[in-house]
C-alpha cells in the first residue's frame, strides 16, 4: 500500500492503517533501493552498518555539483547487498563495520 517495506494493517473501528516492517523475519534486501541522509550530512547505505560517505565533509571542501554526484554514485554502487540483523557474525565475511548507534541517534 505503500511505497515502502511496511505490511500494513487496518482494524474495524480504526482510522487509518499502521505499518509494521519486520526486517529481521522478513528481509526485503534484495529489494531495497534506500539509503539515508543523517543530520549530520552522513549518506548511510545501510541501517545495520556504518558504510557510507560524509556528504558534508565534502559539500564544505568546495565539491561541485557533479562531484557530489558522483561520489554518491559511486558509494551507492558499494551499497551492502543485505544486513544481517540475525547473524550479526556475518559482518565480517561481508566487510562491513555494524553501526554503533541507535535509529534516534541515525536519524530514523
Amino acid at each position: 500500500m505503500g511505497n515502502g517495506p511496511a505490511e500494513y494493517v487496518s482494524f474495524s473501528g480504526f482510522q487509518g492503517r499502521i505499518g509494521f516492517i519486520s526486517a529481521v523475519s522478513h528481509k526485503f534486501c534484495d529489494s531495497c533501493n534506500r539509503i539515508r541522509l543523517t543530520a549530520e550530512g552522513y549518506l548511510k547505505l545501510c541501517l545495520q552498518y556504518e558504510s557510507g560517505i560524509d556528504l558534508r565533509k565534502l559539500l564544505r571542501s568546495g565539491a561541485t555539483d557533479e562531484e557530489v554526484k558522483e561520489a554518491m554514485r559511486q558509494a551507492i554502487w558499494k551499497k551492502p547487498a543485505c544486513h544481517n540483523f540475525s547473524d550479526e557474525r556475518r559482518d565480517e565475511e561481508v566487510g562491513q563495520k555494524k553501526e554503533h548507534r541507535g535509529m534516534y541517534g541515525i536519524g530514523g
